[in-house]
């Protein structure tokens, strides 16, 4: 079965898993559902965790106040916006930073949307049962 296909399983999987479980699922429960149908070797998860690791240092470099300092672009490149002189490195990064926040945004509003959504019902209910 090409790629794709396993991925589009396994997302119908999780989302079925999480609506039998009202909405949530931890994150053990998520990692059994996906078990059966991942294939892996040691190369590959080895160089897979080494990835991760230098991620997590690099985005653990910040300044004194806490703030990141270096951040990778779309092009595998991780920059010290602190030291580096190129307009054209910092235009990728801003890029990249941008993108993230209008993704956040998105979900954040749909968040906002759903918490509205339940405290109206709530509030439909209380006053429904006053009467």
């Amino acid at each position: 079965m090409p790629k794709q296909e396993i991925n589009e399983t396994l997302k119908e999987l999780m989302r079925q898993a999480i609506d039998e479980r009202g909405g949530q699922i931890p994150f053990d429960e998520a990692k059994e559902i996906i078990r059966p149908h991942f294939a892996y070797d040691i190369e590959t998860l080895a160089e897979r965790a080494l990835a991760n690791k230098t991620r997590y240092v690099i985005s653990s470099l910040r300044d004194r106040q806490g703030v990141r300092d270096v951040f990778g672009d779309d092009e595998s490149m991780f920059t010290d916006i602190q030291k580096i002189h190129e307009i054209a490195a910092l235009e990728r990064i801003e890029v990249q930073l941008r993108r993230k926040i209008d993704g956040l945004r998105k979900a954040l509003d749909k968040v906002t949307g759903k918490k509205k959504e339940l405290e109206g019902q709530i509030d439909m209910f209380e006053k429904g049962s006053e009467e």
